[in-house]
């Protein structure tokens, strides 16, 4: 969360040759519920793309182990060649924005150093 990959997203789909699903964050392979709608769902996101495009979506919950521990094994059945783009941030930077983000939907409401020990 939180490390640009909508921007990267947006960047990607302004490419020639690239095509990224209007649904940014599909999490097909991830959610038990989307995967129940079947592979011809998935592909439907992609029905827009040139026959030569590269196909790309944005789901971060793909790397989301262990909570989503099937992910890899649903996404090698249909796409055992995939290529990924991972984008990390600075674990500090990460921590600060993660708390900013709960702080204002009112997830948390004590002060930082308080947060991290709970």
């Amino acid at each position: 969360m939180k490390c640009a990959t909508t921007t990267l997203h947006e960047q990607l789909a302004r490419q020639p040759g690239i095509f990224m699903t209007k649904l940014k964050e599909p999490n097909f392979f991830s959610n038990d519920e989307r995967y129940a709608k079947g592979i011809n769902w998935y592909l439907s996101l992609l029905e827009s793309a040139k026959a030569d495009d590269l196909c790309g979506q944005s789901s971060t919950h793909y790397t989301k182990l262990p909570t989503y521990s099937q992910t890899i094994e649903r996404m090698y059945q249909y796409l055992p060649d995939v290529r990924l783009i991972y984008v990390m941030r600075h674990p500090i930077d990460r921590l600060k924005s993660q708390y900013i983000h709960e702080w204002k939907k009112r997830v948390i409401s004590v002060e930082i150093n308080q947060a991290i020990i709970e």
